[in-house]
């Protein structure tokens, strides 16, 4: 008679802080409405009759769906159908004149996007911009991320 016996061992990943060093690097950590202002700009389109205000609550959290690394968070929308801007100042003014810039996030809708956007734009340097009012008219540099309404999916 032979008898076999099976181990199964489960490695759990918890989320560590990385030591790496960039201009800006967020992993949203206990403090980070210390960096992060909502904005509550309302919409400058004067070829639109619809009054409209970024009113969206944040909050920071582990995903709900695509668990990835225990302890891992991310910035969330609160609010269905509603607008949301948030935004954060690099500590200091980058200069990449001769060096390559690279700019990357991730997008993780947790439930199912029917109509909008999850764009990340860096922002042009401006010292008249209040952190309150970016809208969608704020000049930037650099704009992506999906975009998606009906049959309408792209980046």
């Amino acid at each position: 008679m032979s008898c076999r016996i099976g181990l199964h061992i489960s490695v759990l990943t918890f989320f560590q802080p990385t030591s790496l060093k960039a201009p800006f690097l967020e992993q949203f950590t206990d403090d980070w409405e210390k960096r992060w202002q909502p904005s509550h700009a309302k919409k400058d389109d004067p070829k639109s009759e619809e009054d409209w205000a970024y009113v969206g609550e944040w909050s920071v959290e582990e995903p709900t769906t695509f668990k990835g690394i225990d302890g891992d968070k991310g910035l969330v929308v609160k609010n269905a159908a509603a607008h949301h801007a948030i935004s954060a100042k690099f500590p200091k003014k980058i200069d990449n004149k001769g060096k390559t810039l690279v700019v990357q996030y991730e997008v993780k809708p947790q439930n199912s996007l029917v109509c909008g956007g999850a764009y990340l734009k860096l922002l042009q340097e401006n010292k008249k911009l209040h952190q309150e009012e970016f809208s969608n008219a704020t000049p930037y540099v650099i704009m992506f991320g999906p975009d998606k309404c009906g049959a309408t999916n792209k980046v």
